[in-house]
């Protein structure tokens, strides 16, 4: 499976953390922008491709329905 998006703007992430929380691979981290806030981002060699974090995710859960 292919690593997934979790945003391709920041206005499509609210940063709560939950695909971090979910992702069994330990692949995302919580990265700050130059701002402080939060991001996730993906160790593509951690990435199993589950899409867990996507079907979690607040903002992009409607899209894997």
């Amino acid at each position: 499976m292919p690593i997934p998006v979790l945003f391709e703007t920041k206005y499509d992430c609210c940063g709560c953390s939950a695909c971090q929380q979910i992702c069994s691979s330990n692949a995302i981290t919580m990265t700050p922008d130059e701002e402080g806030f939060l991001y996730p981002m993906i160790d593509e060699k951690l990435c199993v491709g589950c899409h867990s974090c996507m079907s979690v995710c607040p903002v992009k859960k409607h899209e894997c329905q």
